[in-house]
């Protein structure tokens, strides 16, 4: 009777366990899913950069005033609306 007693609590702890086990793997196989992503887009950005850069730095140029202007023209809006 007491060696059932352990084996059911060896096998209630084996499924706690396993699918505690289970949850922290696959939290982690999302974290490095989400980090491989992050990662790729960020280099497509990168090369995208440097490629425009090789092919036609005037386009880069315009395109980065065109952004800068913008971002300055948000700030003034995002102050008058703060102010």
């Amino acid at each position: 009777m007491v060696f059932a007693a352990w084996l059911v609590a060896a096998a209630i702890l084996l499924v706690f366990f396993g699918t505690w086990a289970l949850q922290i793997a696959l939290w982690l196989l999302m974290l490095a899913l989400r980090l491989a992503a992050w990662t790729g887009m960020v280099l497509f950005g990168l090369v995208s950069l440097l490629a425009l850069a090789l092919i036609d730095r005037r386009q880069l140029a315009r395109i980065w005033r065109n952004e800068c202007a913008h971002a300055a023209a948000e700030a003034v809006v995002r102050r008058e609306r703060w102010s």
